[in-house]
C-alpha cells in the first residue's frame, strides 16, 4: 500500500512544516518516553519534504547524542548522519546529509513548560521568517539553516550540522577571550540593525516576538529557584570578610524578595525605548565559531533562537557580557564592550539606510539600569550554573516544580573568584539598588 502524507505548509524558502501524527499513527515513528525516536523513516520523510520526490532510499543512518549534559536546557539534541540514494536527471546517485535534530524535552513537566511558552514556535519563526531576510541584507550567515520543522503534536526542528563546516563550541567553563567577545558583539549588532531595518517595512513581523520567558505560563518553581539561589548567595557573602559583603548581602535579600515581580518587567515592551529583535539567549553554548589553526576567530553562527524577544538591546548586552567573557574581562570591561557594540550597531544601521537614529550610550545605560534585576540573574545565578562541571549539572525538570536546586555552584573555584570581582563593581553601578 502506497504511503500518503499530509500536504506540507510552506514557512519560508525551502523549509517545510508538516504534521508527524500520520506517520506516528502508521507506526512509522517509534515512540519512546512520549518522544519520537529518529529512524530511517523520519529521515526519509524529511528528505521527501525538501526534494519533493518520494524516490529516496536510506542507505546508511547514524544517530547520536547531539550535546553533552548541561549544554542545552530547554530541548534535547541528536546528531543525524545519513547516506541516501535519490534519482537525479534519470540517474541514481548517492548523497549524504549531516543534521542536528532538536526536539522538546521528554519529561512531562519540561515538555509542558516548553509548549506553553511557545519557544519552538519562536525559534521556527526566527529561523524561517526573520533570519533569512537579515542574512540577505548583509550577505552573510547568522544562524544554522533550518531544514525541517514541526510544532504539530511533536515539536521538532532539523538544522544543518555546523560542525561539518568546521564550527566549534568554546569551553563554557572558561568563557570567551576578547577577540571572540568582540565578534559576538559584531554579529549581534548585525542581527539588531537588521531587525530595525525590517521593522520599518514589516513592523507586525518584528513586533510579534514580544513574549519573554517570564510570563503567565512560567512555572512557579522557576521563580522559586532564582529566589532561593539569591538567598544562598546572600548567606555566602555574609561569611566573607570583605567590607562590602554585609552591605551587598542585605541588598541581595531585598532583591530576592521582589524577584518575581521585577523580573517580569525585563521583557516589557516600551515604545519610548530603542528596540531591536534580541537573540534572547546569547551565551557561550549558543555561539559556534570558525577559527584558524592558531585559534583566531574568523566567523560565528548564533544558534538557539527559542527566547528571541523584541525590546531593548540591553537584554542581549546584559546577558552576553554577564555570561560570556573570561574572568579577566568580566565587569571592568563592560563599558569597552558596550562602546564597541554601539559603534558596530551604528555602522550597520547606516549601511542599511535605517531611518531610526542609532542608540546612544546614555540610552543604553538607562535601559540596562532599568533591567538591573536581569543583570543580577544572569551574572549571579545563571553564569555560575553555566560553568558548573557536567557532574554537577541538573536537568531543567529537576527543579522546575519544586524550585529546589541541588547544585553546588561554588564547587567550581572560578565562581567565588568571579563573584568577588564583579559584585563590588555591580554595587558601584547601583545594580542592587
Amino acid at each position: 500500500m502506497k504511503a500518503t502524507m499530509r500536504k506540507p505548509r510552506q514557512l519560508h524558502g525551502d523549509v517545510k512544516v508538516y504534521c508527524l501524527q500520520e506517520e506516528i499513527n502508521r507506526g512509522k515513528l517509534t515512540m519512546e518516553n512520549s518522544v519520537f525516536r529518529v529512524d530511517a523513516d523520519f529521515v526519509k520523510n524529511v528528505l521527501i519534504q525538501n526534494y519533493g520526490s518520494r524516490d529516496v532510499k536510506i542507505m546508511d543512518l547514524q544517530v547520536s547524542q547531539g550535546v553533552n549534559r548541561g549544554d542545552n536546557f530547554l530541548s534535547s539534541m541528536w546528531k543525524i548522519s545519513a547516506r541516501y540514494e535519490i534519482c537525479r536527471n534519470g540517474e541514481r546517485v548517492q548523497e549524504r546529509v549531516d543534521w542536528m535534530c532538536k526536539f522538546a524535552p521528554e519529561d512531562e513537566a519540561s515538555k509542558t513548560a516548553v509548549k506553553e511558552q511557545g519557544i519552538f514556535t519562536t525559534e521556527i519563526n526566527m529561523l524561517t521568517r526573520v533570519i533569512p531576510k537579515i542574512e540577505e541584507l548583509f550577505g552573510q550567515r547568522l544562524a544554522a539553516r533550518a531544514i525541517f520543522a514541526s510544532t504539530e503534536e511533536y515539536e521538532v526542528i532539523v538544522m544543518e550540522d555546523l560542525s561539518k563546516e568546521g564550527y566549534i563550541l568554546k569551553n563554557r567553563m572558561i568563557g570567551l577571550d576578547r577577540e571572540h567577545v568582540l565578534l559576538t558583539l559584531e554579529k549581534l549588532a548585525k542581527l539588531h540593525a537588521g531587525s530595525v531595518y525590517l521593522h520599518e517595512s514589516e513592523p507586525e513581523l518584528i513586533e510579534s516576538f514580544k513574549i519573554g520567558i517570564f510570563n503567565e505560563f512560567t512555572p512557579n518553581g522557576f521563580y522559586k529557584m532564582f529566589q532561593l539561589s539569591l538567598l544562598k548567595l546572600a548567606d555566602y557573602f555574609e561569611t566573607l570578610r570583605d567590607e562590602w559583603c554585609p552591605r551587598v548581602a542585605k541588598k541581595i535579600r531585598v532583591v530576592a524578595e521582589n524577584f518575581e515581580e521585577n523580573i517580569k518587567n525585563v521583557y516589557a515592551y516600551d515604545p519610548d525605548e530603542f528596540c531591536v529583535l534580541n537573540h534572547g539567549d546569547c551565551w557561550v553554548n549558543n555561539l559556534l565559531f570558525k577559527e584558524t589553526d592558531s585559534g583566531k576567530a574568523t566567523d560565528l553562527r548564533m544558534v538557539d533562537y527559542q527566547m528571541s524577544i523584541y525590546g531593548s538591546p540591553a537584554i542581549d548586552i546584559i546577558y552576553v557580557l554577564s555570561t560570556c567573557p573570561i574572568i579577566e574581562l568580566r565587569g571592568d570591561h563592560f563599558e569597552i564592550f558596550t562602546e564597541y557594540y554601539l559603534k558596530e550597531l551604528r555602522i550597520n544601521m547606516e549601511q542599511l539606510g535605517c531611518k531610526k537614529k542609532p542608540l546612544t550610550m546614555e540610552e543604553l545605560k538607562k535601559s540596562i539600569l532599568k533591567r538591573r534585576i536581569y543583570y543580577v540573574m544572569a551574572a549571579l545565578i545563571l553564569h555560575p550554573r553555566m560553568v558548573a562541571d557536567k557532574s554537577e549539572v541538573e536537568d531543567f525538570s529537576e527543579f522546575l516544580e519544586s524550585g529546589i536546586s541541588k547544585m553546588n555552584v561554588m564547587k567550581n573555584p572560578s565562581v567565588p573568584q568571579t563573584l568577588r570581582k564583579i559584585v563590588p563593581l555591580m554595587d558601584k553601578m547601583n545594580i542592587f539598588d
